[in-house]
């Protein structure tokens, strides 16, 4: 092999993949022509090389396709994702309006009375309430009002031992259902009535927070059964 054979050998890998000047080039080409051995060599490091290009845009093909399946895969996680509180949003927002319609044809008032309520006013109240066509009322008194925020509390009730009927911040109150138009005609009334401290009507109270309210009285009294 002469010291040519060698350089040439050496440029090679340039030569197959045309990063030669013109005249290094030249001189490649015209040894070629001359030496088998070194053309032989050339030609095999053409094919070798052919190959391993193949096999480099086989490579960049799989990680291309395995970036947009990664890409595919993201965003049908996040549409299932979406998808599922969507479905939670409106079975949610469901729930709400169905049992905003379900109270609202059977409407519930509780009436507080004032702590130093007379007796005459009183007297006022309860006969315009018994007076009051298509109801049902239940009377509330302090001590009641407590047993049952007691009952509420359930395993927490330590916190409201503390209180008793001679320390009881609780209000008298009447609990009224009906239907709409007769409890939206006592709420009227109410307004121009002595006595009264607070009208709370379940028909103009936001959806959201009814159904919460009742959300949370369901499962603490599940709560306190099981455990």
């Amino acid at each position: 092999m002469s010291k040519e054979c060698d350089i040439v050998k050496d440029l090679s890998v340039n030569y197959v993949d045309n990063n030669l000047r013109d005249n290094s080039k030249t001189f490649i080409e015209e040894h070629l022509e001359k030496c088998t051995e070194c053309r032989k060599y050339v030609e095999e490091m053409t094919i070798d090389l052919q190959k391993d290009n193949s096999f480099k845009e086989k490579d960049e093909d799989i990680n291309i396709l395995k970036k947009i399946n990664k890409k595919i895969k993201s965003k049908k996680i996040l549409i299932i994702i979406l998808s599922v509180l969507l479905g939670l949003i409106v079975l949610y927002s469901s729930l709400v309006f169905i049992n905003y319609y379900i109270m609202s044809q059977n409407p519930n008032m509780e009436v507080f009375l004032e702590e130093n309520i007379s007796i005459d006013d009183k007297e006022k109240i309860e006969y315009k309430i018994k007076n009051t066509k298509d109801i049902e009322y239940n009377f509330v008194s302090k001590e009641d009002a407590l047993n049952k925020l007691k009952e509420n509390f359930g395993e927490n009730e330590r916190f409201l031992n503390g209180f008793n009927n001679q320390n009881n911040p609780l209000p008298e109150s009447y609990v009224i259902t009906g239907s709409p138009e007769s409890i939206e005609d006592l709420e009227i009334s109410f307004g121009k009535m002595e006595g009264i401290k607070k009208v709370q009507c379940n028909l103009y109270q936001n959806p959201y927070t009814l159904f919460n309210i009742k959300l949370i009285t369901n499962f603490t009294k599940i709560k306190n059964n099981l455990f």
